[in-house]
């Protein structure tokens, strides 16, 4: 159970990922004509004027892109530390093993479908995520490298000024 504890901002994500997968949600053109129908009344001119919200392809596929990218973030973060340097594999085995059974599920639903791009969205938003984790921490070390190597009246200064910036969250 301690892995429950370590891990507990991923699995509450990879829970709302879960639900909302697997959950009817109105588009918002069906929200438009429902709205529409109920405060106007349909005149054969009107009815035909009404305009698609969704007027971007695709536009699911950026969502599963950024909420998986987001799942990967959130995943690194809790790693600890001493496991960082493995955590890449362990990340998108995570990511895209989740999103291939919430596609599944999909398959099963009565409201809902399977759909490969998905699930490559789904893939493309943990790679992303994970060139992004591999940068950050590539010029993180490189800095702390250079501050290690630095003179000591250097890493003091850079120490009483991170101090500073923490005291203005506190």
């Amino acid at each position: 159970m301690k892995w429950v504890k370590t891990y507990k901002k991923t699995i509450l994500f990879s829970i709302f990922l879960l639900i909302v997968s697997l959950i009817k949600i109105p588009s918002p053109d069906d929200l438009l004509n429902l709205l529409w129908v109920d405060v106007v009344p349909i005149h054969p001119t009107i009815e035909n004027s009404i305009v698609s919200i969704s007027t971007t392809p695709n536009v699911d596929k950026y969502e599963h892109c950024f909420l998986y990218a987001i799942l990967a973030f959130i995943l690194w973060l809790e790693i600890p530390n001493k496991k960082k340097g493995k955590s890449y594999l362990f990340i998108f085995e995570y990511g895209f093993t989740l999103g291939l059974i919430i596609e599944c599920l999909q398959a099963i639903t009565p409201h809902r479908s399977f759909n490969i791009m998905d699930a490559v969205a789904n893939t493309c938003g943990i790679l992303i995520a994970l060139i992004l984790i591999f940068i950050i921490s590539y010029v993180y070390e490189r800095i702390r490298k250079s501050l290690s190597n630095s003179s000591y009246a250097t890493k003091r200064c850079w120490v009483h000024q991170r101090q500073k910036f923490s005291k203005l969250f506190r």
